[in-house]
């Protein structure tokens, strides 16, 4: 073999390790980005959230309004249904804390309004509560007068409705709409047909249900305002019912506060594409949730849709998802604390903090203890909010929707228009703070050296190959 022959052989096989060695680079970049969309961008809020490089806080406080119990229907359960039949099974296979919700006194609204006025933000503004609130109650003697064959509601009494708007004055309050009447009504009436049921003889002593049953009789908590849990698999209410549900309540709301509620989260987060649809028709731009149930599938487990804070849906609406909760009822105080770590999280992850929280934490109608509880846990945790980040912004649900919408809110109890660091430029600039983002540039940098050093060393190969065979 002629020198002239071997050399080009040696140039050939320089192209072809050149050529495998970019067939191998572009494999393992198709790989790589693969597995990073797949383990980390797919399923995280990392590219869909909305950030902001501003500090918010959002407080949603659910059931306002809701119909609860007293200590004295609670001293009856047991008097009068028996300890051993039903109260026993009954604790025992419920949340036991919601037996000691309530509904709220004006004195419960007044005790939590003055240790909200005790904090500012940065624009001087207090905590305020984003009150998700259920706007009529079942009138219990009408009911039980038509045979339980007819769902009739009363409104929430005018002296709770004027604290709340009090608490709006004192710019503290913000109601928002929670439901009609924050359980399955046809479910329930069908179950009260029958007179010797558990729930039956609960609406006789004046409780319109317990959450969380799980008796033998197979009585659970009438779930799905929008969505009939009552079978399985669980179906959606007819277009017609979920519109007159929705127009009743929003019209009670209205009636009641004065204006539209932009804002909704559906009762136990149960609701479908039908729901999202009205909702619009009805002005609700935001949703807001913690998760999606669409209901229950054919074994009985739920069906969950994820959702990040900024998402929209076909509609156009807003979601608002919650990443801390502050629910003290039933728990030790100090738990307040773990709420502490979920907001730091949420705030290192410039993302607003969204805080979840019921009223039972609040009233005394039942338990005047763990109300005290409640109240020592909003304090401190406040407290420390304000302590920590005193540029925080205290905003209601719909200005946070107003905020992503439109990079810029109305305030609610000013009517003034604000403008802070949002949007797209503050998405990006947290992006590229991540650690995951530094660790991708470095790791680029060193692929980038380690190419331009192969085909630095490559050109130099193939240029001395070809001037020796020239030679």
């Amino acid at each position: 073999m002629t020198d002239m022959k071997k050399q080009t052989i040696k140039i050939t096989a320089l192209w072809i390790l050149g050529i495998c060695y970019f067939l191998v680079v572009i494999l393992s970049l198709a790989g790589v980005s693969r597995y990073a969309y797949k383990r980390y961008l797919r399923k995280s809020s990392l590219l869909k959230s909305w950030h902001t490089c501003e500090k918010i806080m959002v407080i949603e406080g659910d059931d306002w309004g809701r119909s609860g119990l007293t200590k004295k229907q609670l001293g009856s359960l047991a008097k009068q249904l028996g300890t051993d039949e039903y109260i026993l099974p009954l604790i025992y296979n419920t949340h036991q804390q919601w037996l000691r919700d309530s509904m709220e006194t004006e004195n419960d609204l007044e005790m939590l309004y003055k240790v909200l006025e005790k904090y500012r933000d940065k624009r001087g503004r207090h905590p305020v509560f984003t009150a998700n609130v259920i706007v009529s109650n079942p009138n219990l003697e009408a009911i039980k007068n038509n045979g339980y064959t007819e769902y009739i509601a009363t409104p929430v009494s005018e002296a709770v409705v004027d604290k709340w708007k009090e608490g709006m004055s004192r710019r503290v309050f913000y109601p928002q709409y929670h439901g009609y009447t924050h359980f399955n009504q046809h479910w329930w009436l069908r179950t009260l047909q029958y007179p010797n049921s558990l729930l039956r003889k609960i609406v006789e002593m004046g409780i319109v249900r317990l959450d969380g049953i799980t008796h033998r009789t197979n009585e659970v908590d009438f779930t799905g305002e929008y969505v009939d849990c009552s079978v399985t698999p669980s179906v959606s209410f007819p277009r017609e019912y979920q519109e007159e549900n929705i127009k009743t309540g929003l019209a009670f709301f209205e009636n009641m506060l004065g204006y539209k509620s932009k804002s909704t989260i559906a009762p136990f987060y149960i609701w479908d594409d039908t729901t999202e649809a009205l909702w619009n028709e009805y002005g609700i731009k935001y949703i807001q949730c913690k998760g999606q149930y669409t209901g229950k599938d054919k074994d009985g487990f739920w069906n969950k849709v994820q959702h990040m804070t900024g998402e929209r849906n076909k509609n156009g609406q807003i979601y608002l998802v919650r990443n801390c909760h502050l629910e003290v009822i039933g728990e030790n105080p100090p738990r307040w604390k773990d709420t502490v770590k979920w907001i730091e999280f949420a705030l290192s992850k410039k993302l607003p903090v969204t805080l979840e929280t019921h009223r039972l934490n609040y009233v005394s109608g039942v338990d005047p203890h763990m109300q005290q509880i409640g109240l020592e846990a909003i304090d401190s945790l406040l407290e420390y909010v304000t302590k920590r980040h005193p540029d925080i912004l205290f905003l209601t649900s719909p200005e946070l929707g107003d905020l992503i919408e439109t990079g810029q809110f109305k305030d609610v109890f000013t009517g003034e228009n604000v403008r802070i660091s949002s949007g797209s430029w503050s998405r990006l600039m947290w992006f590229l703070r991540t650690r995951s983002m530094k660790l991708m540039i470095a790791g680029l940098c060193l692929f980038l050296l380690q190419n331009i050093a192969f085909i630095y060393v490559f050109k130099t190969a193939l240029s001395s190959l070809r001037k020796t065979e020239k030679d």
